[in-house]
């Protein structure tokens, strides 16, 4: 699949059920361009430049990038994952895994989560308890 036409295919699953009046509108982006995008122009005759991709991927409040992604979910927006530090490396373990054992590492790690999350709330009551007092 080329590129353009991942592009434009993408637009059009981000506009929803937006015409490209609306579209436009609300991601502040030549209408008119937008509508040569998504009005059935043949992808090979569509010009894109970098600075549209640019202009509308920040209307829309996403990185250009994520528009050039092949089947793009709106609801579930694409994200890079980390190359360094403690993420990356979390990943890197989780990858080599046995698919038998993900699971209980998966059920660890939201229950320590559901714990860190526990000991925040308590603190903030905590803290928020002594400055009425105070």
């Amino acid at each position: 699949m080329k590129v353009t036409d991942i592009f434009l295919a993408n637009v059009r699953r981000l506009m929803g059920g937006m015409n490209p009046n609306q579209a436009a509108g609300k991601w502040k982006f030549p209408q008119r361009t937008l509508a040569s995008y998504v009005g059935g122009e043949a992808p090979e005759r569509a010009k894109i430049q970098i600075s549209s991709l640019e202009k509308l991927a920040e209307g829309a409040d996403l990185e250009p990038w994520q528009l050039l992604v092949p089947n793009m979910d709106p609801e579930k927006l694409p994200v890079l994952l980390p190359s360094e530090g403690d993420e990356a490396e979390l990943l890197r373990l989780f990858s080599e895994m046995d698919e038998d054992s993900r699971p209980a590492l998966l059920a660890r790690a939201k229950s320590l989560c559901k714990i860190d999350k526990e000991e925040a709330r308590t603190r903030d009551r905590n803290a928020h308890g002594k400055a009425d007092a105070a």
